[in-house]
């Protein structure tokens, strides 16, 4: 929802940055937010460029499946 709107108010780039920074600090966490800024970076960019929720969700599923097969259960 976030990305849709400042889409229609703001650069692409800006766009991205301001929801993946959103997306960071919500996960309350100094490594998840470090973790989860490229993160979310490549979900928004992911989202604009496909106009496809799905895209981002399995990319996300994808990542945090990574995370607990190498690190196990965070």
């Amino acid at each position: 929802f976030l990305l849709k709107y400042l889409s229609k108010h703001t650069s692409a780039f800006s766009t991205v940055f301001w929801s993946a920074l959103l997306f960071s600090l919500v996960h309350l966490n100094p490594l998840a937010i470090v973790l989860s800024m490229p993160l979310g970076l490549l979900l928004g960019f992911l989202m604009l460029r496909t106009g496809n929720v799905a895209a981002p969700i399995t990319a996300h599923f994808l990542f945090n499946t990574a995370l607990i097969y190498v690190y196990g259960n965070l």
